[in-house]
């Protein structure tokens, strides 16, 4: 079966949305790319976190419950789901890479 090759710009030309090159999410691709390609040509040990979820701040109540958030977290990292101790009860400290 032949495979069909699609091109980065026939996909923009298609989207229905139109071109994808001047909006935050492009900017922030492209800044996310940077990045990575200075740490792999610098040698440089880097990855981007999983699980990793970032939100656009609209309003006065969203700032406030996000900095809440923010200002809170390393208090409730015990608790988290992604805990260590969550993964294997009784260990009192995380286990080191191999």
């Amino acid at each position: 079966m032949k495979k069909m090759k699609i091109h980065l710009r026939d996909e923009r030309i298609n989207n229905k949305f139109g071109p994808q090159s001047k909006n935050l999410a492009s900017i922030i691709r492209g800044f996310k790319i940077g990045v990575t390609k200075y740490a792999r040509q610098n040698n440089i040990k880097f990855q981007w976190q999983s699980r990793f979820y970032d939100r656009i701040i609209r309003d006065e109540k969203s700032l406030n419950n996000i900095q809440e958030y923010i200002i809170n977290n390393p208090f409730n990292w015990e608790y988290d789901r992604n805990h260590f101790k969550n993964y294997a009860p009784g260990l009192d400290k995380p286990l080191k890479a191999c």
